[in-house]
């Protein structure tokens, strides 16, 4: 934590747009939208770039300030589904995770989570 620098985490904070993404839900949004998918990668790709929060920090505080929007991965999770860590791999990782819900492919999700964070629960626990 010695190297964490406090002023840049606030500065890109600052920068990241969390307000439009706060009353979207993963599930009804078009992520194959430009728009959202440049929105998604800029902001991955900015905090992910901050020691002490690097690639997984980043999508948790990511789910932490839009919790119905923004999936969390770790590394298991991410190497099971075969991505890597850059901004177009979460932006892919998201997509599939979307696409794998409307399939049903996590029927027996704990429906008192927002759907993100139950989607998370069965990875971690089938990945």
């Amino acid at each position: 934590m010695r190297e964490f620098n406090l002023k840049k985490f606030e500065k890109i904070l600052e920068k990241c747009d969390f307000d439009y993404f706060k009353e979207k839900h993963l599930i009804n949004v078009n992520l194959n939208n430009l728009k959202i998918e440049k929105r998604i990668m800029k902001i991955y790709h900015d905090l992910s770039s901050i020691k002490g929060i690097r690639f997984v920090g980043a999508t948790k505080i990511m789910h932490i300030l839009a919790p119905n929007f923004f999936m969390m991965w770790d590394t298991g999770i991410r190497k099971h589904y075969g991505f890597d860590t850059s901004p177009k791999s979460y932006l892919d990782f998201m997509k599939k995770m979307q696409e794998l819900y409307k399939q049903g492919k996590f029927k027996k999700i704990n429906k008192k989570f927002t759907i993100p964070r139950a989607i998370d629960m069965y990875n971690m626990s089938h990945c």
